[in-house]
């Protein structure tokens, strides 16, 4: 089976100079170290290079019933960063990061606020004060607020003029219908009535110890970390126990949502279907399942009969829940559908090698690998794996991968991908909806 020519090469080059050994994972973690400090919890991966990444996590919102609005901690965390601190405004801050190649953002979702920093190894000193002023003494800038404000309105009525996300984000609809937390998408209401004195009282219950995680990946001690949190003991400890987050259960059967677009050339189409946890022993063969049928989709779907451009599959992970997808825009969709759902039906029997499937899974260890190649993916993943498996050694998961076989992968298809859910955008004269109804 012919690959994507880029992930080829790129697979091939990192193989050369053997960024993919077989004790990767097992040194990664011995490098890496965890502890408590007056209550933050804290991950610490060492870095050679001249950077510093820096994550502070605080959670707390929508997933623990802490809110009901599903954009008040990215609204919130951003207008922080935006504003400055009470000591230090946001023309200064604003300079300092200029002139100094530092980067300090913030973003939320439904699990929290997330606070990150890139600095160098000179700069660390001012860049990690200046961190920890805007999240202990945020400024909440009312000009700030208004341009924030205002852009976010514009995005919001301008988000469904993308064809190709709103496919997306109509099978989403369908695949997390009635989930308390994946389910309450954000709507224009939702920005509108978000204010500065509610993102006050937001900040102020998430700003405890207890609800914090910081990665910090790059050329610091221990010891050096220890003396940098004090400047975060201000802040009160709390007694926050992470919530339980509630599954999401298959869907009992195809659905699908079609958006009619008359005029458009190309219909986009979204097919999702519940995957598993990915704590799951099926979370990897199914991710890599799902990497080996976007390479036959391509084979098939593009080079084979040039029905569309990227033709495409995969496996995303939302707080934890994996959610299998399969893509495609085409002037012909019904044509690209019927290929592509027999593909998916080839995957559920069984109908690959092995020898396809270890291809297929060398170059998804090569991406895996060049994620991490970074200081700020390093802390990505640790957070992410600390937050929704409950264990940041998760992030390095090669052994896990390379463990994954023919029978695991057919076995993680025929329990998962199923019943797809299918969000169309574009002319309905040119869709059969019957032949996107995939069931068991």
């Amino acid at each position: 089976m012919v690959k994507h020519p880029t992930q080829l090469l790129i697979a091939a080059a990192l193989l050369a100079v053997g960024l993919i050994p077989a004790t990767a994972q097992q040194s990664r973690i011995e490098r890496v170290k965890s502890f408590t400090e007056n209550g933050i919890t804290v991950i610490l991966s060492p870095a050679e290079n001249k950077l510093i990444s820096v994550i502070v996590a605080l959670e707390g919102g929508l997933a623990s019933g802490e809110t009901t609005n599903p954009v008040l901690s990215d609204f919130t965390a951003d207008l922080i960063t935006s504003s400055g601190s009470k000591q230090t405004p946001k023309e200064e801050l604003r300079k300092f990061l200029a002139r100094t190649s530092t980067s300090i953002s913030g973003e939320g979702d439904q699990r929290g606020m997330r606070f990150s920093m890139t600095a160098t190894r000179p700069n660390f000193g001012k860049a990690w004060n200046l961190l920890a002023e805007v999240i202990t003494q945020p400024a909440f800038d009312p000009t700030a607020y208004s341009t924030t404000l205002a852009a976010r309105l514009a995005r919001e009525r301008r988000r469904n003029t993308n064809p190709e996300g709103y496919a997306g984000r109509l099978a989403d609809s369908l695949l997390t219908l009635g989930h308390p937390v994946l389910g309450r998408a954000t709507e224009l209401k939702d920005i509108q009535a978000v204010s500065v004195p509610m993102m006050e009282g937001f900040q102020k219950q998430l700003a405890e110890r207890s609800r914090m995680t910081i990665v910090v990946v790059g050329n610091v001690s221990q010891g050096e970390l220890r003396m940098k949190l004090r400047a975060l003991q201000s802040l009160p400890l709390g007694s926050y126990k992470p919530p339980t987050m509630p599954t999401l259960a298959p869907s009992a059967a195809p659905k699908v949502l079609v958006r009619d677009r008359p005029g458009s050339p190309t219909t986009y189409v979204s097919a999702g279907f519940v995957g598993p946890a990915i704590t799951s022993p099926d979370y990897w063969p199914l991710a890599i399942g799902l990497a080996h049928l976007r390479n036959v989709l391509f084979e098939e779907v593009r080079t084979k009969r040039n029905l569309s451009y990227a033709p495409g599959s995969g496996l995303r992970s939302e707080l934890g829940i994996g959610m299998g997808y399969m893509s495609v825009s085409a002037v012909y969709p019904d044509s690209a559908i019927e290929i592509m759902n027999r593909e998916l039906e080839k995957m559920r029997r069984g109908e690959f090698t092995e020898e396809d499937l270890n291809d297929s899974r060398q170059v998804y260890i090569t991406g895996y690998f060049m994620r991490q190649m970074t200081n700020g993916g390093v802390a990505e993943a640790l957070l992410a794996a600390q937050q929704n498996s409950g264990n940041w050694k998760t992030a390095f998961s090669y052994d896990a991968i390379q463990q994954v076989n023919k029978a695991s992968v057919q076995a993680a298809f025929q329990k998962y991908a199923r019943n797809l859910q299918v969000g169309i955008v574009g002319p309905k004269s040119a869709v059969t909806e019957k032949k996107y109804l995939v069931g068991s």
